[in-house]
């Protein structure tokens, strides 16, 4: 058994911070199915495993994010626990928890600043717009409106401005699904279960689409239509 721990305070916000640890470990080597994020109610941390890494077997860490003393920075403890039969294990240890301090102080060097964020938000405004439309298309809404999927929408567009670590590799638009989707979905749920609204308009859209269907099946079989252009339609109606 052997431990090595190191510490860092950071200036950055818990996303930021998360987003950054993950790109440490990215860049050592871990995948980001290695690396779980948890916490107990007040504290979070983020947990890596691998049986066999470089000298290590077995290793375990732990990232220990916390308020500082004064609460306006985030205290990160790197602790390195259980790798077995190697050399210079403790030279391994610190040897790894500094390439991930290293690592970690370049991605929080990469994040956008105000500007930056103010100019990616106002670029990707649409792509709230569209995603909206794409929840009632789908009929993800459960009846909230497409103004308030907007709304919520941007607040996503803007948390994913304030958190885009670009040195990850991933397209903004790719980053910001996440958030959007996530605040979306959230407003979604918050308004409880379907309204009386909603429901009739859903049963309402259903009578209508078994109508045309039956149309078209009439259509086919008084062969005026044939078999695939009746699925293109049936496809069309259902949006399948």
């Amino acid at each position: 058994m052997h431990n090595f721990s190191i510490n860092y305070l950071s200036e950055k916000n818990l996303d930021q911070v998360k987003a950054a640890c993950r790109y440490a470990f990215q860049k050592l080597n871990f995948t980001d199915e290695e690396v779980n994020f948890s916490n107990d109610g007040e504290n979070y941390y983020l947990v890596a495993e691998k049986r066999e890494y470089g000298w290590f077997k077995d290793l375990f860490i732990k990232i220990d994010i916390t308020e500082s003393d004064d609460k306006k920075k985030l205290a990160i403890n790197v602790d390195i626990d259980r790798p077995a039969i190697g050399r210079n294990l403790q030279n391994e240890c610190k040897r790894w928890a500094n390439n991930f301090i290293n690592f970690l102080k370049e991605a929080e060097s990469s994040f956008l600043n105000q500007k930056e964020q103010e100019e990616i938000y106002e670029l990707h405004l649409e792509y709230v717009n569209k995603l909206a439309k794409k929840f009632i298309k789908r009929d993800l809404n459960k009846g909230l409106p497409f103004e308030d999927l907007v709304k919520e929408g941007r607040l996503g567009l803007r948390k994913a401005a304030e958190n885009f670590c670009p040195t990850r590799g991933y397209m903004f638009s790719t980053y910001a699904y996440w958030w959007l989707n996530r605040y979306m979905s959230n407003a979604v749920e918050a308004q409880g279960p379907d309204t009386i609204t909603y429901k009739f308009q859903k049963q309402k859209k259903y009578i209508s689409e078994a109508d045309e269907l039956k149309k078209f099946a009439e259509l086919k079989d008084q062969g005026i239509i044939t078999e695939e252009e009746f699925n293109a339609k049936k496809r069309q109606i259902l949006d399948l």
